[in-house]
């Protein structure tokens, strides 16, 4: 953070982004970081909300000393380990905001825009979904726990990449955590609680109506192409391959993006864990030209 405020230092930084290959691994640790340090906080302060409304609940005083005594030695240490999970994961936020603020393409590559959208959907499903009231515990400032300031941070990443065309579609095709409804009641809490200026909630707005009509295109193509020969798919996310090519050892065909991603923190073959790169990677054409004769087809038949 404070180097990213010396502009001799940041202008270097971003030289490196020019890199793409090193970047592009650069920003997938930072994913794992992001993604590891706050499952980790939202899921102790879970446990957290869990035991203060067991320890003010009249039962509690029934309960055997042993049992008592062991149950408040975990509390404690559970709170000692929130305290500094949520200390690295607001600094881990506070870095993905500003990076992807001024270097967003590289949070853009293929290997990498379905899971930047997914962790974001996730977080955001945590702090405002239905569930967001178990992460409402007594005396938050206890353990530098502000999710307002969260949430707000969160929506800010999200329009960091408003710009970008591909994103979007990315966040509505999480299957796991994308909801519209959630994103809304999003915007309602950055209304009532003025945690961000108008302007951003006006420009969240447009980009919640982006994600619906990504959504809407989504499901019609999927009732035009209708069920897809299996060897269509990727093997790795049973999903419609874009950029198919074939692993030299294994022989296997898998989706360009979802090997690279692999690659990024693991240099095997996942089918046979051979020794794998990305320049080892050999584009099956065929299997591209069959698909797109598919797709072709289909939307030919449909549109009949």
């Amino acid at each position: 953070k404070y180097i990213w405020k010396l502009e001799k230092y940041k202008k270097a930084f971003l030289g490196e982004a020019r890199n793409a290959e090193q970047f592009v691994q650069f920003v997938n640790m930072l994913l794992n970081d992001a993604i590891f340090l706050l499952d980790e906080s939202l899921s102790k302060l879970t446990e957290i909300r869990t035991n203060q409304d067991l320890f003010s609940s009249p039962d509690w005083q029934n309960t055997p000393q042993v049992q008592r005594n062991e149950r408040e030695a975990d509390h404690v240490r559970v709170e000692r380990q929130v305290r500094t999970y949520l200390l690295l994961a607001k600094e881990t936020v506070r870095m993905l905001h500003y990076m992807s603020r001024d270097v967003p393409r590289p949070f853009m590559a293929p290997e990498l825009i379905d899971r930047v959208a997914s962790m974001l959907n996730n977080f955001l499903v945590q702090l405002a979904g239905p569930k967001m009231m178990e992460l409402k515990v007594r005396n938050p400032e206890k353990y530098t726990w502000d999710p307002k300031w969260l949430l707000s941070k969160i929506v800010r990443i999200y329009l960091n990449f408003n710009g970008e065309p591909n994103f979007p579609a990315a966040v509505a095709r999480d299957g796991r955590s994308y909801s519209y409804e959630v994103l809304v009641k999003t915007k309602e809490i950055l209304a009532r609680e003025k945690l961000v200026a108008t302007e951003v909630i006006n420009t969240f707005t447009q980009f919640l109506a982006k994600t619906q009509e990504s959504a809407k295109a989504a499901r019609d193509v999927e009732d035009q192409l209708g069920e897809i020969p299996e060897d269509f798919l990727d093997p790795l996310l049973l999903t419609l391959m874009k950029d198919p090519v074939k692993l030299p050892t294994s022989n296997v065909t898998v989706d360009r993006a979802t090997i690279t991603r692999h690659l990024l923190s693991d240099s095997t073959d996942p089918f046979n864990r051979s020794h794998l790169t990305v320049e080892m990677l050999i584009d099956d054409v065929d299997m591209k030209r069959r698909i797109q004769e598919f797709i072709a087809s289909r939307t030919k038949n449909k549109k009949q």
